[in-house]
């Protein structure tokens, strides 16, 4: 999320200088706007997925949207995205997602079309975030969402499409070098919006739940070689649904489900057998478009990010898990638009869960997950350093510094870095300030314990220790 960044080196007698960083360690799911707004004309966005699409180690997008093509976004890593400038099919394209389509080693993307002219399409990568289409043309149905794994046991990726009414959900079978033939199978006749897969009976495939409106979800079972047969099952409250995830909610080692119902979230509890029972929990009371799941505050369990329909006060909201699938409300309301989908990703590199979220009728936003803090580099043997000076950056626009204190050889520090840490008001987003050099001596050589705290604003504290051996002019 948020990187702050503290450098500093020490006012020693030697030549070289140590830095030290105070950075993120891991994300607390608290989300801060990273201020960027995407958009591309008129483009009213549906869904979205990150991956790493041009090979260079960071997580891009591709958005679909209603009046304009498919958008890929390239990240520079620091979570700052640029548009690649292509524009993928025509208009009105719904779910989007990614995978090895031709076992070559990159990204693929199947896209899922709503309405013709326009066939479900596949889209090859060379490997430079580059995609081009196959020339493939999938069903004729109006497709909502799309899922890819391995459904038949064949080792690549296939495809299951949640279509409306009247065609039934349809799975692809892949034949491994990015060809998609139809399986043959039309599954239910009903509006389905979202579907996720996951192994919900134990048996060691890929199992299917799809979400549906004006209905209840279903839970489609496989027999391993992609044939899927309807469980009997019907999940949801409302009969409202939109999206679905899957995760292990209550760390019994089975597959849960999280539903995005209008106006009421649900939470399924599996047997373990791929039976699910109804938590009781109803988590909200607004129109809830689209769910994705994730360690979002780092605690070791699975949290949700769902994505509502504008409202005046509520708008897209974080759940925070107990660890047994009690979900709470973290009171954040998050942007001014309704999310139609979020997809999760460590996207500036620092070890948490980020958001992108595409929204209806307004620019894509990316959330930063706020994340404690940690010295850098730790303990370990330098070299010897003249300067003592910090410079403090946040890149977070809303993050304030109130207070802080430095312990060196087990003396307070005095002065100029207490003061620099405790200016606050001056320490906003996008700005550095140099602190200026701590008075003192210099630190002569063998080991020195540096302990540094930080008092954040939203009541979050950190203190970190390193300890330096400090070898005089001597490389260690």
């Amino acid at each position: 999320m948020m990187r702050k960044t503290l450098l500093g080196s020490f006012c020693l007698s030697f030549m070289l200088v140590i830095f030290f960083s105070l950075a993120v360690e891991a994300g607390l799911g608290v989300f801060v706007d990273s201020g960027q707004n995407l958009v591309i004309g008129n483009s009213d966005s549906r869904d979205a997925v990150l991956g790493d699409l041009d090979g260079d180690g960071d997580l891009d997008a591709v958005v679909s949207t209603i009046y304009e093509s498919v958008l890929v976004w390239f990240n520079d890593g620091s979570g700052t995205f640029t548009d690649s400038g292509q524009r993928l099919g025509s208009a009105y394209s719904e779910g989007v997602k990614l995978g090895d389509l031709d076992d070559d080693g990159d990204l693929d993307l199947f896209v899922a079309n709503y309405y013709s002219p326009e066939a479900n399409k596949v889209y090859l990568n060379d490997g430079t975030g580059t995609l081009t289409d196959s020339g493939q043309n999938l069903g004729n149905s109006r497709s909502y969402d799309v899922a890819l794994g391995d459904l038949d046991g064949d080792g690549d990726l296939d495809a299951f499409i949640a279509n409306m009414l009247p065609a039934g959900n349809k799975v692809w079978f892949n034949d491994g070098n990015g060809n998609f033939s139809d399986s043959g199978q039309a599954l239910g006749s009903l509006y389905s919006y979202g579907i996720s897969l996951g192994d919900l009976d134990g048996d060691n495939d890929l199992d299917a739940v799809v979400a549906n409106v004006n209905a209840p979800s279903k839970v489609w079972m496989n027999d391993g070689s992609g044939n899927f047969t309807d469980s009997g099952q019907n999940l949801g409250v409302t009969n409202q649904c939109m999206d679905v995830g899957l995760g292990d909610l209550d760390g019994d080692g089975d597959i849960d489900a999280f539903l995005s119902e209008g106006y009421e979230n649900t939470v399924w509890m599996n047997d373990g057998s791929g039976n699910f029972t109804d938590s009781g929990q109803y988590l909200g009371d607004w129109w809830s478009y689209s769910v994705a799941l994730g360690d979002l505050d780092s605690d070791g369990d699975i949290d949700a990010y769902v994505g509502n329909e504008e409202d005046t006060e509520i708008v897209d909201k974080v759940w925070l898990n107990d660890g047994s699938g009690n979900f709470t409300d973290s009171g954040q309301n998050l942007g001014t638009a309704s999310g139609f989908a979020v997809a999760l990703g460590d996207v500036n590199g620092d070890g948490d869960l980020d958001a992108f979220v595409s929204n209806y009728s307004a620019p894509d936003k990316i959330w930063l997950n706020v994340g404690r803090l940690t010295l850098s580099p730790g303990t370990g043997r330098y070299v010897s350093t003249q300067s003592f000076d910090f410079t403090i950056i946040f890149e977070d626009p809303d993050a304030t510094v109130i207070g802080g204190s430095a312990v060196l050889d087990g003396q307070n520090i005095t002065g100029s870095l207490v003061n620099c840490l405790v200016a606050g008001t001056l320490i906003k987003g996008g700005q550095s300030f140099r602190c200026p050099s701590i008075t003192g001596g210099s630190l002569g050589a063998g080991s020195h314990v540096l302990e540094i705290n930080i008092n954040m604003s939203s009541g979050e504290s950190s203190t970190e220790t390193v300890t330096w051996e400090v070898l005089g002019n001597t490389e260690p």
